[in-house]
């Protein structure tokens, strides 16, 4: 038996899909617009996925209090 302990979080997501609040859509892949499904939705990195997202954000013509563009972790890969 092992004593070695199991870590109880998950690792840290490495893929990212972007949810589009204000086109209530996913992010298609290279930024070539939006899919209403998920496995249609393009794969961004951590840092690419935060990149256009704070980009979003500071945009001229936004919603207050609401993310424009939101980062969510793949939970797609398994039907990839």
């Amino acid at each position: 038996m092992s004593n070695a302990r199991r870590n109880p979080f998950p690792p840290a997501p490495r893929n990212f899909l972007i949810w589009s609040n204000e086109h209530q859509a996913w992010w298609r892949a290279n930024k070539n617009g939006y899919t209403k499904d998920a496995t249609e939705a393009g794969i961004y990195s951590k840092a690419d996925a935060q990149l256009i997202c704070a980009n979003a954000l500071l945009g001229p013509d936004k919603l207050c209090g609401i993310a424009p563009e939101t980062a969510v972790p793949d939970f797609t890969q398994q039907r990839r």
